[in-house]
This record gives C-alpha cells, structure tokens and sequence, in this order.
C-alpha cells in the first residue's frame, strides 16, 4: 500500500480536512483527522464543539494499519463517536503499509485501501455501507473489540480480537455483492412485468398477454432443503401451491 498517486487523483472540489501527524509509542504513527470547515459549521450549528479525532494509527515495522471508525454526521448522538459501537478498530496486516511523511502520504493509502473499505475521512473510514453486515456479525460477540484482516494468519478469535484472513474477508465481501447483484437484477424483471401486465394487458390483452416471473430451475430444492434454506415449516399456503405444483409435474 506505498503512496503511488498525488492528491490530486482526490476531487478538488470535495470538502477536505487536514492531517496531523506525530509520532506514538513502541514506533507507531498516530494521525489526526481535523474535519473540513463546511462540516465543522454544520456540526456547530447542532451544538458540537469537536473538530478533530484520532483516525488511524500505522507501524511500517510490524505492517499494520489501524484505523478507528467514527460517526460524521454532526446530527446524530454519537458525532465522532466509534462508529460500530464496542468494536473499536479495524486493522490490516500484511498489505505493504509505509510510513507517512505528509497529508498526501496519508491520503494515498487511503486511496489504496482493499475494496470494500471507505477512503474519504470526512465520512469517518470504516467498511462500506454495504459490507455492514460483516460487522454486525461480528459484533454480535459482545467481547470483541478490534477485527484484524490479515495476509498472514488463519482467521480465528483471539481474546477480544477477531482475525479474520484477507481471503476469507474477500469471499463474504464477494458473496454479498453476488446477492445484491441477484436481488437488483430480480427486482428489474418484477418491475418490467408489472409495467407490462398494468400499462399493456390490461388495455391490449390479445396482443400484450400478462408476464410472469420466469421459472428458476431448483427454486424448491434451495427454499427446502438447499444452502438457500428459507423456513424448515411451510404455511399452509406454500403446502397447498407445493402440492398443487407436484401434481401438475408428476
């Protein structure tokens, strides 16, 4: 994760802080974040008076990067307050971290964070919105503090730490965009077939007849019995449509 681009690669006409760096125990680096001014004005007008946090924390000895997620959003209860409650830090391990030296040094790691991680401070770093799920998984041991993604371990829990491997962050991480890109994909053809049945069959039925949602080959198997296991008892409902279709197929 060395520094390969320039700030510039940043949209200049973002809202942009500023860095302060300075040097921590046992040779980390600890770097502060000061909010950008429209957003320091925006969260005085709600009564907060905080303006900086403690963002990251990074040892080029020991290649890790920390970071401690907070909220942004000067409206809410928790500004600047960890962002997913008891569990504190996220931190990376073996992915080439360097030394900062500068704000720009700062940024390009953040411009160089895996996927799936937020890189603008102003929103607080932390995962993806829509990678949330692996934290509140996570969260639901209420011992553990820090989740550590790591290219050099197993993933396992140790004390109050969750180490999770890079390979197996990146499966879930895959896997949840495989089924958002499922479900968008569905909710367009739904949305296709209502349009068609409501704005042309029922006006021009000979010629538009009425859609339906096209059969998906082992829907029974997966809602049944497959690792798409949905309820282990069916409603009343469901029994009569399974049987009625069991006996349409026999």
């Amino acid at each position: 994760m060395a520094s390969r681009v320039s700030a510039t690669r940043h949209d200049p006409g973002a809202p942009r802080g500023q860095f302060s760096i300075r040097k921590a125990t046992g040779g980390w680096i600890a770097v502060r974040y000061r909010l950008s001014d429209e957003r320091i004005s925006y969260a005085k007008t709600h009564g907060e008076t905080q303006e900086a946090v403690e963002l990251l924390r990074i040892s080029e000895e020991q290649d890790v990067l920390t970071m401690f997620p907070v909220n942004t959003l000067p409206n809410k209860r928790d500004f600047l307050e960890p962002r997913y409650g008891h569990i504190r830090s996220i931190s990376l391990e073996g992915f080439t971290i360097m030394r900062p030296d500068s704000e720009d040094a700062v940024r390009d790691i953040l411009e160089y964070l895996p996927a799936g991680f937020l890189k603008d401070p102003e929103y607080g770093l932390g995962l993806q919105k829509e990678f949330r799920f692996i934290i509140q998984a996570i969260g639901k041991i209420g011992t553990i503090k820090n989740l550590l993604i790591t290219k050099r371990q197993s993933s396992r829990i140790e004390g109050d730490t969750y180490i999770l491997a890079y390979r197996d962050f990146e499966a879930v991480r895959k896997g949840i965009n495989r089924i958002h890109s499922s479900a968008v994909n569905e909710a367009a053809t739904d949305k296709r077939i209502l349009c068609h049945n409501a704005l042309l069959t029922t006006r021009l039925p000979d010629s538009y007849p009425e859609r339906h949602r096209p059969y998906k080959p082992d829907t029974i198997v997966k809602a049944v019995t497959g690792s798409e296991r949905t309820a282990e008892k069916l409603s009343d409902a469901d029994k009569a449509a399974a049987m009625g279709i069991i006996s349409k197929n026999k």
